[in-house]
Parts: structure tokens; C-alpha cells; sequence
């Protein structure tokens, strides 16, 4: 784990991007060096957040690749765009109600250590996660509408390489609500996907504001 409020201290982590692209997708890391021999890095994934200010993410653009071509690293991430800071007496009002934080917290916990305990037991093999079929076959359908916006009479053809990760990004995000509402229990409904696909569509439209 990584955390720090200065983001100028992670400029040479951003500069490795084909590197963390596939800590990203999970692609095995294979390295290999005369002093430590062969090492395999697998079954791992990277989460990552990243946020910062208007001028450092104009600068920092080209380090993630917010672009057509290249690694693409930031083709990867859900996007948004946050709006001015709200007058501070309102955020008085942006809280969760008790029981609601209570439930939250023991929830989070939960997944934590069953997070930990995954690792220290040394489990090789993930659970694996599966759609309904209508979930699925909508699924399917995003990825026809995602075509259709690469098309270059589309106003999104210029984010192509963007839109061409939504299925992907949608899918991720649809299973980390499953597994925050039901656990491994269960298919991912139709109701997780839509909900999913929707925040996708919202992050897509941010990602276009910011680069263009």
C-alpha cells in the first residue's frame, strides 16, 4: 500500500505506466535478473486513485496517457471531474445517518479481513464472479453502443481508445457492488450492471471534458 497527499511524489511511479498498466489488468510481471534469477508476479491486482488539482492533471496528462495511443493507463480508470468546493455549512448536511455509517464501517470491515485473510492463507485462486444471463446480454449491448461511438462521426471518436474500455470498466465495478451488497453469493444481476454502466457513462463524459 502507497498513500500520500503530495502527488509530486509519485511522478516517477506514473513515468513506469506500461508497468502499472499491467498490474492493472493483472497480467502476469515476469522480471529477471542475474542476482535474484526469475520472478513471476501472478493472480495480483492494483487499485489505484489518483486525484489532483486542474494545472498538475494537464501536466500529468501525458504521463497517463489520457490520448489515443500509447499505454493507455488512464483508459483504464473510472474519471470524474469534481466541481468548485460547496460552501462549508452545507457540507453539514453531506453525512450518512448513523446506523447507515454503523453498517458501512462493518461492512468495510468485513471485506478488509476477508481481503487479509486471502492473502496469509496464500490462496491461489480467486473467486470467480458470474452475470445473469440478461446482465450478460446487456453487456453484450454496450459494447455494440461503444462501437458505434468509435465511429469518427461520433463526437466520442475521439476519446476511442476510452470508449473501447467501458464494457471492461462496467464490468469491474458491477462486481465490486456485488460483492459489497451480497458477498460471493449469488449472480450479478441486471439492476448491478445498469447501475454500473451508468457511472461508466457519467466517468466517459468527464473523460472527455478533461482531455478535449
Amino acid at each position: 500500500g502507497l498513500f500520500t497527499d503530495e502527488a509530486g511524489m509519485l511522478k516517477d511511479l506514473l513515468r513506469d505506466s506500461p508497468t502499472l498498466a499491467k498490474l492493472l489488468d493483472g497480467t502476469p510481471l515476469r522480471n529477471s535478473r542475474v542476482s535474484t534469477g526469475r520472478i513471476a508476479l501472478e493472480g495480483h491486482r492494483l487499485c489505484m486513485m489518483l486525484m489532483e488539482q486542474p494545472a498538475l492533471f494537464k501536466a500529468d496528462k501525458v504521463l497517463l496517457g489520457a490520448s489515443n495511443g500509447g499505454v493507455g493507463l488512464m483508459n483504464r480508470f473510472l474519471t470524474v471531474a469534481t466541481a468548485t468546493m460547496p460552501d462549508s455549512s452545507l457540507l453539514h448536511y453531506a453525512v450518512l445517518t448513523g446506523d447507515v455509517k454503523y453498517r458501512y464501517r462493518q461492512r468495510v470491515q468485513q471485506l478488509l479481513e476477508k481481503s487479509v485473510a486471502h492473502v496469509v492463507l496464500q490462496q491461489s485462486v480467486r473467486p470467480t464472479l458470474v452475470l445473469t444471463a440478461e446482465a450478460q446480454t446487456c453487456l453484450l449491448q454496450f459494447g455494440n453502443d461503444m462501437r458505434q461511438h468509435q465511429n469518427p462521426a461520433s463526437p466520442y471518436s475521439r476519446i476511442s481508445e476510452y470508449t473501447a474500455r467501458h464494457v471492461e470498466r462496467v464490468l469491474r465495478l458491477a462486481g465490486a457492488l456485488h460483492v459489497f451488497e451480497h458477498g460471493l453469493e449469488g449472480k450479478v444481476s441486471l439492476d448491478t450492471v445498469l447501475a454500473a454502466d451508468s457511472i461508466g457513462r457519467r466517468c466517459m463524459e468527464a473523460f472527455y471534458q478533461l482531455t478535449y
